[in-house]
């Protein structure tokens, strides 16, 4: 026959000082990639402001067509205008890209900060490619 198990009820093993100290720089981690991830959303809801502001109206060069004008903006498309005819460009790329170029401060300073949350973006995802590294190590740690 077996024996009957006692009337104690099993306690959860209790952590150690090491795993304690482990669960909060994984929580500390876990912590730094929500607000990484909620920078990225911010810098890229400003990019899309930024990638939308109107430009109708704005006098640009391109390389083959010459110059020309931004005649509408649908988005993040936009039409241009040159003595050949009308062209559609993807708006901030086109400019990334030197297809268009404008010699408008403030167009040429929006640029510039889309850029820089471009810059920014690519850092924190690195962060946050790091913190997930720095989990992935201390969970695959066996503490005794």
């Amino acid at each position: 026959m077996k024996k009957a198990a006692s009337g104690k009820a099993s306690q959860p093993k209790q952590k150690t000082r090491a795993e304690i100290l482990r669960d909060n720089k994984i929580e500390a981690y876990r912590a730094r990639i929500r607000s990484s991830e909620q920078t990225i959303s911010s810098l890229q809801a400003d990019q899309q402001a930024l990638a939308l502001t109107g430009v109708t109206g704005l006098p640009v060069t391109h390389k083959a067509f010459g110059s020309g004008a931004v005649t509408a903006q649908e988005g993040a498309t936009i039409t241009v205008t040159f003595p050949t005819g009308e062209k559609r460009f993807v708006m901030p790329s086109a400019f990334f890209s030197g297809f268009l170029t404008t010699e408008d401060p403030q167009t040429l300073g929006r640029l510039s900060q889309y850029r820089q949350a471009e810059e920014q973006i690519r850092s924190v995802r690195e962060e946050i490619v790091t913190a997930e590294r720095a989990i992935r190590i201390l969970e695959s740690k066996t503490l005794k």
